[in-house]
Parts: C-alpha cells; sequence; structure tokens
C-alpha cells in the first residue's frame, strides 16, 4: 500500500471508524447504483484496450470498504483505490489478495485535501458517495482529478439526494444533479452522459430498509484530449474528405436509390478506424452510441424491404457485449444487399414494398425509399457527431 505522511482532521475522524474492520469476514458488494450504472456504461467487462496499451485503469476516490473497487478488480479492470484511513486500505489490500485480484488493485493513502493520486492518465475515475463531515473543498477535489482523465476516459460521481433514516447526515436540503454537474466546471473537452435523479432501495443495519435518492453524473472526455501530467500530445483532429452528392439521372427511381446509396455509405464511413474500446460508449445521455446505430438501422432495413417485424424498437439500439464492429457492419451489410434485391425487383414505385406485413399493410416502395432516406440520413447525422466526439473526426 502507497501512503502519504500527512495526519489531518479527515484522517481523525475517518481512521477509528475502520478500525474494526477484518479482512477474513465477507467483502462488501458494489453500490447498487454504481453497478447498475456499470451496466448502462458497459463498464463490465471492461472495453478491450488498443493493441499495445495497458489494461483498463480505474482510479476510485474516498473508497471506505472498497467493495466498488473489488467488483471492478474482479472484472477485469485494474483499480487504484484510494482513502484517508489506512486500516481501510489494509483490510481491502488483504481482500483483494485473498480473492485473486492482488495484482489488480493497489491501495494509496491520501487526505485528498492534500493530495491526489498524480498517476494518470485514467480510463475511469468514480467517486460513490464523497461525502464528509470535514471541511474540504470536495468540488476542488473533483476538478483536479478530473484533468487526470484520458481522452475517451469516464468521470462519474454519485452523491446522496436524500438521508437514510440510519444515516450520520440527516438532512434536506441536497443539491439538484445539475448543481453537481455546474460544481465540476468541466469544459469543452467533456460530454455529459448522464445528469439525474436516480431512487433506489437502500439497505441498513437491523435489516432496515428505506428508499433513498442518488444525484448520479457521468461525463465523457474527447480522445484527442490530453490528460494533465501526460507525455502524450493531443492527437489533432482529423477530417475525411466530403463526398458530394451522388450525380443521378432525372428517373424518380434512380434518384431515390442514389441518394439512399450515398447515405448508406456514409453511415459505414463513420465506424472506419473508430477504436473498438469506444463504439459502445454512449455520447449523450440517452446511452445512442456509434455500434447501436448501425444495428438500428439494419433492422429499419428489413422492416421496410423485406416485412420482418419488430417487436422492441429500442432493443434495436442495443449493441450487446459480444457483437464487434466487424459483426454489426457485416449485418448492416447483408440488409442493405437484401433490401436492394426487393427494390431491384419492383417496377411500380406505387406498388407494395414486400409481400409480408409490417405494422399494418405494406407501405409502397416510394414510402418505403423516402423513409429510409430520412431515416438513414438523420441517423448519419447522429453518427456524425458521436464520431467527433470519439476521436475529433470529422467529414461526411
Amino acid at each position: 500500500m502507497e501512503t502519504d505522511k500527512n495526519t489531518s482532521p479527515s484522517r481523525e475522524f475517518w481512521e477509528p471508524r475502520y478500525r474494526g474492520g477484518d479482512p477474513s469476514t465477507p467483502p462488501p458488494g458494489p453500490n447498487a447504483a454504481f453497478a447498475r450504472l456499470a451496466g448502462e456504461l458497459a463498464l463490465v467487462p471492461p472495453p478491450e484496450p488498443e493493441r499495445g496499451a495497458d489494461a483498463r485503469r480505474a482510479l476510485e476516490l474516498a473508497c471506505g470498504r472498497g467493495g466498488d473497487a473489488l467488483w471492478l478488480a474482479g472484472r477485469g479492470w485494474d483499480v487504484t483505490a484510494v482513502d484517508v484511513a489506512e486500516h481501510a486500505l489494509a483490510v481491502l489490500a488483504e481482500r483483494a489478495r485473498r480473492a485473486g485480484v492482488g495484482d489488480r488493485l493497489t491501495t494509496r493513502r491520501h487526505d485528498l485535501a492534500l493530495s491526489v493520486p498524480d498517476a494518470g492518465p485514467w480510463d475511469l475515475v468514480y467517486a460513490n458517495y464523497f461525502h464528509t463531515p470535514v471541511d474540504i473543498d470536495r468540488d476542488a477535489v473533483l476538478r483536479r482529478v478530473s484533468r487526470s482523465v484520458g481522452g475517451g476516459g469516464l468521470l462519474v460521481v454519485i452523491d446522496h439526494a436524500s438521508s437514510a433514516p440510519w444515516s450520520w447526515e440527516q438532512r434536506d436540503d441536497f443539491p439538484a444533479p445539475e448543481e453537481l454537474w455546474r460544481s465540476l466546471d468541466l469544459g469543452a473537452d467533456w460530454t455529459g452522459l448522464v445528469c439525474e435523479r436516480r431512487s433506489r432501495l437502500a439497505h441498513g443495519p437491523d435489516g432496515r430498509s428505506a428508499r433513498v435518492s442518488d444525484n448520479v453524473v457521468v461525463a465523457r472526455r474527447r480522445t484527442g484530449a490530453t490528460p494533465k501530467g501526460s507525455t502524450r500530445t493531443a492527437d489533432a483532429p482529423s477530417r475525411r474528405r466530403d463526398q458530394p452528392p451522388p450525380g443521378t439521372g432525372s428517373a424518380e427511381k434512380e434518384v431515390l436509390t442514389g441518394f439512399l446509396a450515398y447515405l448508406r455509405e456514409s453511415v459505414l464511413a463513420k465506424l472506419d478506424g473508430a477504436p473498438e474500446q469506444h463504439v459502445r460508449t454512449p455520447g449523450v445521455a440517452s446511452g445512442t452510441n456509434l455500434l447501436g446505430l448501425v444495428k438500428h438501422l439494419a433492422h429499419v432495413e428489413r422492416a421496410l424491404f423485406l416485412g420482418e417485424e419488430v417487436g422492441d424498437w429500442q432493443a434495436t439500439f442495443h449493441a450487446d457485449t459480444g457483437e464487434t464492429t466487424a459483426g454489426v457492419l457485416e449485418g448492416y451489410r447483408a440488409a442493405v444487399a437484401a433490401a436492394d434485391r426487393a427494390i431491384a425487383d419492383c417496377d411500380d414505385l406505387g406498388g407494395p414494398a414486400h409481400a409480408g406485413r409490417w405494422n399494418g399493410p405494406a407501405p409502397s416502395m416510394r414510402w418505403a425509399l423516402v423513409h429510409m432516406i430520412e431515416e438513414t440520413g438523420r441517423h448519419a447525422g447522429h453518427l456524425d457527431i458521436l464520431r467527433e466526439l470519439v476521436d475529433g473526426r470529422t467529414g461526411r
């Protein structure tokens, strides 16, 4: 365990509260709010690092008993857990050793009012319920640590937004999640992914339970941003050469299919060379990501031109962890090829787009083509923005 040598009010307050910890007892599990969020952000298992890069690195602030750090380390992350209480860190280190993750979990003692770890860049920095009655400038701590998040990395802050009946802090003046977001003052290099108040069932001592609220904020640093202390230089954003609109004849079908093909190529270009570890990362609070949009468009192609029914459209935006970029692109190209065969076989744009049913009577081929152009163009624009957030690459 690495430590600093400072003694302080924070250490005097927190150290006695962890002295009774025993590494032979069952370790704590992860916080429910954090485990849920990790699933939403596809953090478990961690995204694969780029070829030749180190394993994904996470930093936890004010780890306490370390349930979240143990949980992440057990799922493939290299975790550095920081706290002011030396005994808590010693127990956590022993629990990590017993769990077989001692090589993936490092403990460091810091009074965060006085010092913070400076070994970035981190792929994930998180602070779960970093509250203390000791007077420290917590906002300044979070802002300082955020500078060590690497390009494409995440900052996660989960705060109490209500008091459980058994909490040492009984109050009703908790800030709104928007206030928490503003206090971070992250700047233009960051994109907000989550900023909301969430409810959960909490379990306290003596078997008691109660519904409580959390403020949850997640931000993602733009790929190419250089974290403070890093020796890497920022990547210059690249621009793909814009492709001009297609040249077509004047026949209606030729114009419609020409523009649809043009937009489909734009969709494919947005995943060309995209870092595999970021294709599932949400770029906005809704969870929209590069891979999910392309998967969704494949379903739309099959629904419009082949009549395949879709039970849950929202589910089509989600790419499972086992799905690769190559696999999703192959599925999209196959859907496009099948749709093109159906379009080529249609001699009358006023006739039905397919023989089956899609949410009622089949639409006309003309309607299906116009709708597919609108759908593909809209999501190509979304992909434009998401790709720029990932690595700064622009152009259609």
